[in-house]
């Protein structure tokens, strides 16, 4: 990540009492719970900007250690169908028998292998469903079949000087396989300009990216704003940073608050974030939600980590995003396996033979305007003449 900027650490000692935090002219709020040996305490928008630079440091720090990150993923999601979606699921994708269910729940599970090579700006995606997705009536849990799913499979090779993906070509429906394949080689993808990430694949270290910008660059934006007008609230809807202390843990909990319609007249128009870094894991983020001014919910997220070769990893992350009704419309349940960081990744990861293509499988060059058959026995192309 060329385009980062680095930052130093800075060290931070603090103090903290169980009634009072006294600073000579600064008094900070804090309360203790004696049955969970717990302390909170209210920051202080004085004190704000040593607590966001520090978590930005750190996360920061991890992250920039990334260099080569491989492993798998394991995802669960859940999906529930109502309305219109449910009406064509039923139709098109279940045995369709009696009538049609008020809500459908979609279960599909997903294994996704990936290889990241930072410094060359190599991307590795592979996509699997090896079974097809199970529909159930989202009230009564009937097993509604499923006659029109497919198992879908797609694998994409990011780099700076072209993307490849294949995918699925035919399928087997009787047998629910994929009998032939076919790969695309186009010209590189765009780049998001805030996080200098690939667009339109779904790289793993966009965990690290919540809300789409970088977390040292989001503090910095916040410590300006801070600086400059000493405080960040709309409309009674106040930006505030609580500490919590637990033993040697230490959490910091953002809420920030935003505007998302001009009008300011209903709690709809205002979302608020609550954002927990902890200390166990690097500072980096635990949970993260998404609520309107209200209290409903938008969107929810809770993440953990393992420590491999002084790398703070994801190893499991739930989302879960809920409709125009607040209800739970997805949840998305992601299990990291076999994390491996640093380690040499050999550079025909990201070539042409590692598409899993077969025998007579098609390849389209779109750069040069060629078409070809893979042929397997030398992993090789076999131009075909028009």
């Amino acid at each position: 990540m060329k385009t980062c900027k680095r930052y130093f650490i800075r060290k931070i000692v603090v103090s903290v009492l169980l009634c009072i935090f006294l600073v000579p002219g600064q008094y900070y709020e804090a309360s203790a719970s004696e049955s969970t040996g717990q302390s909170v305490r209210t920051i202080s928008y004085e004190e704000m900007p040593m607590i966001l630079d520090l978590i930005a440091n750190r996360i920061h720090g991890n992250y920039m250690q990334i260099i080569t990150w491989s492993g798998e993923i394991d995802v669960k999601i859940s999906r529930v169908l109502t309305g219109v979606s449910a009406e064509d699921i039923f139709r098109n994708f279940t045995d369709a028998k009696g009538t049609i269910p008020e809500a459908i729940l979609q279960k599909t599970g997903e294994k996704i292998k990936f290889a990241i090579d930072a410094n060359k700006e190599y991307v590795y995606i592979d996509k699997f469903r090896e079974r097809p997705s199970q529909y159930l009536n989202n009230i009564t849990g009937k097993d509604l079949g499923n006659s029109g799913s497919n198992p879908y499979w797609s694998t994409s090779i990011s780099r700076s000087d072209f993307f490849l993906e294949a995918k699925a070509n035919r399928i087997n429906t009787k047998e629910k396989k994929i009998s032939r394949r076919k790969a695309v080689k186009r010209n590189s993808l765009q780049k998001d300009f805030r996080t200098m990430l690939y667009k339109g694949i779904d790289d793993p270290r966009k965990i690290f990216v919540p809300g789409a910008i970088y977390v040292w660059e989001h503090h910095k934006t916040l410590i300006e704003r801070i600086s400059k007008t000493g405080k960040i609230e709309f409309d009674g809807y106040k930006f505030q940073i609580e500490e919590h202390k637990k033993g040697s843990i230490t959490e910091y909990k953002i809420i920030q608050p935003s505007v998302v319609s001009l009008e300011r007249k209903d709690p709809n128009d205002y979302i608020i974030q609550t954002k927990i870094y902890s200390s166990q894991y690097g500072f980096n983020i635990i949970y993260w939600e998404v609520n309107t001014g209200g209290g409903e919910p938008v969107q929810q997220f809770s993440y953990e980590y393992e420590l491999i070769n002084g790398v703070y990893l994801p190893k499991r992350v739930i989302t879960k995003h809920y409709g125009s009704e607040r209800k739970l419309s997805l949840e998305k349940d992601s299990t990291y396996i076999n994390n491996k960081i640093n380690k040499k990744i050999p550079a025909e990861k990201f070539e042409y033979m590692n598409l899993n293509l077969k025998e007579g499988d098609i390849f389209i060059d779109e750069i040069l305007n060629k078409e070809y058959r893979y042929k397997a026995a030398t992993h090789t192309l076999k131009e075909v003449e028009k």
